[in-house]
């Protein structure tokens, strides 16, 4: 049947030399976090042509910026209506796809519809939801996000023309739910932007006084999620040295629900101090944390890639990650790798680290090198080209 689908579509596509990509375009929409930042980034190397038209496919307005360069590059943005995941995803973007005779659809969140009129191609980003226990997971809305996904991605990878991934273990952790599913899988790698600028000297000194941050500070993502495990981090920086607690605060960005979470009932309880946890941020924010930070730590549990560390190495930032899932395959030789689940071992490495001039600047070195593996233009042609060949 898809056989006979795709020749359907490539007389309808290519008698006319014209190719209709469409891309679910969800996640771009409000404050573009993980995934959505993931498209967002491959999209600003897509252009339309004479002989390819791209639209995107949103339930509300994109912000004007990223507008404006898709608009330069000749790629449609269709507006659709807000509504809720599974309406958008299940009624909406069939619906749309059908009305504008798409040829391709690039569903890019793990997720797809049961059923679309064109071939399709899927980015499954990690299998963490098969195997997470909802007891771990905070918010009911995650809960039934996770309910989702054990029930839609299955489905999307049986139905998907081809499938992408994120890194190789990655691959290897799909192609072990789903076997039949390997000839099909192609891994794109992610990246991140090299370009983005910090905030400048007066907004800088506003937003460090605003939060209390004050240098020198080691920096970690904050997260509701357990498997990003920044009570782990909290409780390694609770075992340092007073002198060094007394001199480093602990800033954790991205932290969203803080006062509903574990960590915080943690500090509350034990007073901690020198501790500073912010919310969501901006990238310009973000890139200033990085680049004033003396070192950044991410001991995850779990990982489909690992972004947070190319954005360390972007910055010139000494890393300390974990040695499990795909942050070995991401980190390479630049970080120093670490058990997540040993709490006096990392705090050992970070005292190690800000403790020694000549190991951060070979750190910073060979951060540098690893980052040049990873590149937005060239996994954005990838990709491009995968998606053409699925309907040529």
């Amino acid at each position: 049947m898809k056989g006979h689908r795709q020749i359907s579509y490539f007389i309808k596509t290519w008698g006319n030399r014209v190719m209709h990509i469409g891309i679910d375009g969800n996640l771009l929409c409000g404050k573009k976090t993980g995934m959505g930042t993931v498209v967002y980034s491959i999209l600003r190397y897509w252009k339309g042509d004479d002989h390819n038209k791209i639209t995107v496919f949103v339930p509300e307005k994109l912000d004007e910026s990223f507008f404006n360069i898709l608009v330069h590059n000749r790629v449609n943005v269709n507006v659709y209506g807000n509504c809720n995941y599974f309406k958008w995803e299940q009624v909406i973007l069939p619906r749309a796809v059908r009305e504008e005779r798409v040829d391709v659809l690039w569903c890019p969140y793990n997720t797809a519809p049961f059923k679309v009129s064109c071939p399709m191609v899927v980015t499954v980003h990690d299998m963490i939801f098969m195997s997470l226990s909802l007891k771990g997971v905070v918010s009911l809305y995650k809960k039934a996000g996770v309910i989702y996904r054990r029930i839609i991605v299955p489905r999307a990878i049986k139905n998907a023309d081809q499938v992408i991934t994120i890194s190789q273990f990655a691959k290897k952790e799909i192609c072990g739910y789903f076997p039949t599913a390997a000839k099909k899988i192609e891994v794109v790698y992610n990246s991140t932007d090299i370009n983005v600028k910090g905030l400048g000297p007066r907004e800088e000194k506003n937003f460090f006084e605003d939060n209390n941050i004050q240098s020198p500070y080691i920096l970690g993502f904050g997260s509701l999620e357990s498997r990003k495990n920044s009570m782990g981090l909290i409780r390694a920086y609770c075992q340092l040295p007073e002198d060094i607690k007394e001199k480093y605060q602990l800033v954790l960005f991205g932290f969203r629900g803080y006062e509903d979470s574990e960590e915080y009932q943690y500090i509350k309880n034990n007073s901690l101090k020198n501790i500073i946890v912010l919310g969501y941020i901006s990238d310009e924010k973000k890139t200033t944390l990085y680049r004033n930070s003396e070192i950044f730590v991410f001991p995850t549990y779990s990982e489909g890639f690992g972004i947070p560390v190319l954005e360390a190495y972007a910055n010139k930032t000494p890393v300390i990650t974990s040695n499990v899932t795909a942050v070995p395959e991401i980190a390479g030789d630049a970080a120093i790798l670490i058990n997540p689940a040993d709490t006096k071992g990392l705090a050992e490495a970070i005292y190690t680290v800000i403790s020694n001039k000549s190991i951060q600047d070979e750190m910073k070195n060979k951060g540098n090198t690893q980052l040049k593996k990873f590149d937005w233009e060239k996994s954005a042609k990838k990709l491009f080209v995968i998606i053409e060949n699925t309907v040529k």
